[in-house]
Parts: C-alpha cells; sequence; structure tokens
C-alpha cells in the first residue's frame, strides 16, 4: 500500500510541475503563431469540446482551427515564407486570409451565406449576447471554447466547411 501511496503523490508533483510549466510556456509565447491556441487553451486536461461535438469531422475542424493546422492563407503562406501581410484571401478580398477573416469578414458570396446561416442560428442561443461588445479575435477565441453543446455544434459545423472549401482549392 505504501508504494501505491508514493507513487500517486509523485505522479501528483510531477502532474504539478508539468502544468506549471505550462502555464509559465503559455504566457511567454505571447503574441505568436500560436496565438489562437493561446487564448482557447487556458486550463490544463481536454478540451470540453472535444466531448460535445457529435461528429468527428466537426472535432478535427475545431481542433484544426485551434492549432491552426489547416490550409488558410495565413499558415499555407506560412510555410511558403510568403511575408503575413501578402497572405491575401484568394476568394477576391483584400484582408489577410486567417480564421478571423473567414469566420467574421470574408465577403465572397460561399462566405456570406455560410456565416448568415451560422449567425441566425447563432442569435437564438444565450451565448449570443455574450459575443457582443467583443472584437472578432475574442469572439472567435469564445466560440472555439465555448462549453455550450450548441455552439460547438454549430461552430464544428461551420469550421468543417471553410476548410473544406480550402482543402478543396488547393488539391
Amino acid at each position: 500500500k505504501e508504494i501505491f501511496s508514493q507513487i500517486s503523490t509523485l505522479r501528483s508533483k510531477l502532474e504539478q510541475i508539468f502544468v506549471d510549466k505550462w502555464e509559465q510556456h503559455r504566457t511567454e509565447l505571447g503574441d505568436t503563431k500560436l496565438g489562437i491556441f493561446l487564448g482557447v487553451k487556458d486550463e490544463f486536461g481536454m478540451s470540453r469540446y472535444l466531448k460535445l461535438s457529435k461528429f468527428p469531422l466537426h472535432r478535427i475542424a475545431i481542433t484544426k482551427l485551434r492549432l491552426s493546422a489547416h490550409k488558410l492563407p495565413i499558415e499555407v503562406g506560412r510555410y511558403e515564407q510568403i511575408p503575413r501581410h501578402e497572405r491575401r484571401c484568394p476568394l477576391g478580398c483584400p484582408q489577410i486570409g486567417d480564421e478571423v477573416h473567414y469566420i467574421f469578414q470574408c465577403s465572397h458570396p460561399f462566405m456570406l451565406d455560410l456565416r448568415n446561416n451560422l449567425i441566425n442560428k447563432m442569435v437564438q442561443t444565450d451565448e449570443w449576447n455574450t459575443l457582443q461588445g467583443m472584437g472578432h479575435t475574442e469572439q472567435l477565441r469564445s466560440l472555439l471554447k465555448s462549453p455550450v453543446k450548441e455552439i460547438v455544434c454549430l461552430i464544428g459545423s461551420y469550421a468543417f466547411k471553410v476548410l473544406k472549401l480550402f482543402r478543396d482549392l488547393t488539391i
């Protein structure tokens, strides 16, 4: 029994050391490529959206947005060493093609239809009022870390469609 107690104590201490280092590292990274991830991953452990999203492809899409592991111009351009300010939306908008742009700003008809559909559904949720008054980056972070199943499902579906569009464009 004593050995199990010691192992448990050791495990707890090691986990606390890891969490402390993780918190320190999050703070030091600041506004880097991981900016979205750092804004949505604010506690150690499994993220709630993984349990709330009912469709695996939607979970994957949310994960890709959270980690910037996608084919949006902001990331593709980084791999191709294109300066950030030149990673423009290929759908006819002059803005940088990042996550915030495609969720909130892109004026391409496909994106407008998708966004209007999302907004029409989100307006019916309690979460909608919380998002008002926030900037787009904060709104995105709030949506990507929402503990509300309905929001997770809506943003998962939306993210899946957006990322599919860009995956199809690059094939």
